[in-house]
């Protein structure tokens, strides 16, 4: 073992040796440390208002069920051209739509949570907060509450009888309103708006006077503290459930919070659903109309040509020879009834009254850009609703369903594209069939070719019914996207402050402070007496 680490050994026996002799010569004064940190303690954790969780389980339903009903062949058609099939809610992406602004911003304005009450009777008691049950209350226009910048902090002290106040009204740290004696009701008038304060059903008349302390802001100031307090998550990826979680020294306001926010929630996706099946209704009726007048024309045209031809049926006349024929036909209905789906899509698209239009039946369209295109259609009319004046992120908002409007008709004029050389493909084969079948009537051929005209009008015209029903239906349905599990509850213990925790640090927070204080007296101690001495010896 070296001198250096001798001598640290030998300084750190010294330290420990000095610890100790210094605790049992000033016990005294770590005693009184201990006792200092501890009352200090325990009044903090008497006034102190207790804070709880508050917690709520929902669960997320798909109430697109009824487009997963089966289509017949011309949903099988659409699926196999990746146009058909619903999909179910993304989790993540509804928790992101339930706390989103607009709604924590409607849950301040419904519930008041931009107006905090309380009261405290003593200097020792936990101070009271009220919800919906203030003896006092504050009202503020709504003219200026969305207006007004700063936060409003207002002292007031109430007569045993309710009938005189003292007030004193706080505003950017300066006082703007002072007056005592003043008759209940009253009007105070600060630079920033004039505010009403009145007793409520709730004031009881006693023996003290009631020192209320009322908080008003903005709910744009508000909505930041509450989306910092409120929790949701989901327990997997693969999982409906979400759970929340809310703290508040209130319980019954923290109940009311999370119980709020998923009532906004259910109301704000019921009007979504609701607004993209009116437009499915209106944009299928008027298709409906167009295809019943092409349909009449398609059986008169048919009526006329047997009529001048002599033909009664031509099914019975030509089975045999038109057998062979059956499967190249029929492809060329399914396609063709797929080409007319994507071209009826894409006018719709290009139409220009149809610009900022969601898209009906959308969950028969490819999943995920049709989606998200009427998300994206859906949040400009809300921000359409609300947005006052030249709103920079509705002009965002509207380039980029311009954008993905383009992007969407160029998709499906590719599979138009392709599904046009299917169709020639097709008529290809039917046409090396028919070489086959030189005997066969001319007019054969044109009446087959009017039957295919109006067999594909027929399959797009009962498809379309069977999606007005559908539309319809979700109009007239009350099913929520989020069934609740679990109302919100709180738990039966507070979650802060923990007693037995500060009592801990007190006691461990008075041992530090006790011992850095004697050593640091010791060591002034030390640096008088050796100046004392530097000082004789050099007298």
């Amino acid at each position: 073992m070296d001198t250096n680490e001798r001598l640290k050994q030998e300084k750190s026996r010294i330290d420990i040796t000095n610890s100790v002799k210094s605790f049992t010569r000033y016990w005294w004064v770590y005693l009184v440390s201990f006792a200092f940190f501890i009352t200090l303690a325990v009044i903090y954790v008497k006034v102190k208002a207790p804070v709880y969780d508050i917690s709520a389980k929902i669960i997320l339903n798909d109430n697109d069920d009824l487009g997963k009903s089966n289509l017949g062949g011309l949903g099988s058609l659409m699926a196999s051209f990746s146009i058909g099939g619903a999909g179910g809610k993304y989790v993540e992406d509804e928790i992101v739509r339930m706390r989103s602004h607009s709604n924590e911003i409607e849950l301040i304005k419904r519930l008041r949570l931009n107006e905090q009450y309380s009261s405290k009777k003593e200097f020792m008691a936990q101070r009271i907060t009220y919800f919906n049950d203030s003896p006092l209350m504050v009202y503020i226009p709504e003219s200026i509450l969305d207006t007004i910048s700063v936060t409003s902090k207002f002292e007031i002290k109430v007569s045993p009888d309710g009938s005189k106040a003292d007030i004193e009204v706080k505003q950017k740290k300066d006082v703007t309103y002072s007056r005592k004696g003043v008759a209940l009701p009253a009007d105070v008038r600060t630079p920033y708006g004039t505010f009403r304060v009145s007793t409520t059903s709730f004031f009881k008349p006693g023996k003290d006077d009631l020192n209320m302390r009322v908080i008003i802001s903005s709910p744009n100031v508000t909505v930041k503290s509450l989306a910092k307090n409120i929790k949701a998550r989901t327990p997997s990826k693969k999982s409906g459930l979400v759970l929340l979680s809310y703290k508040d020294v209130n319980t019954e306001r923290g109940c009311a919070v999370l119980d709020g926010l998923v009532e906004i929630y259910n109301e704000n996706s019921l009007a979504d659903t609701r607004r993209q099946a009116q437009a499915a209704v209106d944009f299928i009726k008027n298709r409906l109309e167009k295809l019943y007048s092409e349909l009449e024309t398609s059986e008169q045209s048919i009526e006329s040509y047997k009529r001048t031809n002599g033909i009664v049926d031509p099914e019975v006349e030509a089975e045999y020879i038109f057998k062979k024929k059956q499967l190249a036909e029929s492809g060329v209905i399914e396609y063709e009834t797929q080409a007319s789906v994507l071209r009826m899509v894409i006018d719709f698209l290009k139409s220009e009254s149809n610009r900022y239009s969601l898209i009906p039946f959308a969950a028969d369209m490819p999943k995920e850009p049709l989606e998200e295109y009427n998300k994206l259609v859906m949040e400009r009319l809300r921000l359409q609703e609300n947005a006052r004046g030249n709103n920079a992120a509705f002009k965002t908002l509207s380039a980029q369903i311009d954008a993905m409007r383009s992007n969407l008709i160029s998709s499906l004029e590719r599979q138009l594209a392709a599904a046009n050389i299917a169709i020639a493909d097709m008529k290809r084969s039917d046409a090396s069939t028919s070489s086959r079948i030189a005997d066969y009537p001319s007019m054969e051929k044109d009446l087959l070719s009017l039957y295919r005209d109006q067999k594909i009008k027929n399959q797009i015209y009962a498809y379309l019914l069977q999606k007005l029903e559908e539309s319809e239906l979700k109009l007239s349905r009350d099913i929520t996207v989020g069934k609740t599990v679990d109302a919100a509850y709180p738990d039966t213990d507070p979650s802060s402050p923990k007693k037995s925790m500060v009592l801990i640090g007190a006691a461990f927070g008075s041992v530090v402070v006790a011992y850095a204080g004697l050593m640091l007296w010791m060591r002034l101690c030390s640096m008088m007496k050796a100046a004392r001495t530097r000082k004789t010896k050099k007298d």
